[in-house]
């Protein structure tokens, strides 16, 4: 089987603010040569023969690597994809941080047998996004991977950047950092509630 590199399933988190490498797999796809070496008979000087019909019918796990004798995904099959990652990020900033934004720690894990390389793909807003003066970034890797999601003007997140490949078993932490330059509200009016969602995509390798 040639390795290749698919898009095989995009995710999304929700942004709640308050200002192995792949290499060979023994398993078979449809029409593929044998897996199982050894495999043949020889019937000399009989006028019948058997063969065994061994089937699997099952759920794919991509978590384990598969058995040269059931059958596997293709590799443009979303089947392959196993990431662990958060439903909810928090951001936030009170008025004594002077503009400052951050947020928890987060991880995006790699459970596949397969490599995944991640992808911050967009950001859309689902309610109360702030119009001007928020900066959202996020920021991965240990520093290292500084992506906009939401500028200034906002302008919001809207061409595919890479996060980072993972290996099999590999992950990646993340949190949300920026600026508010815009006017902090009172106890009395109430906080601002921004909503975004940011959507991944995943390459398998």
């Amino acid at each position: 089987m040639k390795k290749q590199t698919k898009v095989v399933l995009v995710s999304g988190l929700i942004l709640l603010g308050v200002l192995m490498n792949s290499g060979q797999v023994l398993a078979y796809e449809a029409g593929d040569v044998d897996p199982i070496q050894n495999n043949q008979q020889i019937l000399d000087k009989v006028d019948n023969g058997d063969i065994e019909l061994k089937g699997w019918i099952g759920t794919f796990d991509p978590t384990e690597a598969p058995d040269p004798e059931q059958p596997t995904p293709s590799d443009t099959d979303a089947s392959w994809v196993n990431v662990m990652m958060p439903v909810t990020v928090l951001f936030g900033s009170l008025e004594s941080d002077k503009g400052s934004v951050y947020g928890p720690t987060y991880e995006i894990k790699n459970n596949s047998v397969k490599g995944v390389k991640v992808s911050a793909q967009n950001v859309t807003a689902v309610a109360n996004a702030i119009d001007s003066g928020l900066d959202l970034n996020m920021v991965a890797d240990n520093g290292a991977v500084t992506i906009p999601l939401v500028k200034t003007d906002g302008s919001l997140l809207d061409t595919a950047t890479e996060v980072k490949a993972l290996t099999t078993g590999g992950s990646v932490d993340f949190t949300l950092q920026g600026q508010f330059s815009g006017v902090y509200p009172t106890v009395e009016t109430g906080p601002l509630t921004p909503k975004y969602n940011l959507s991944l995509k995943f390459d398998v390798q």
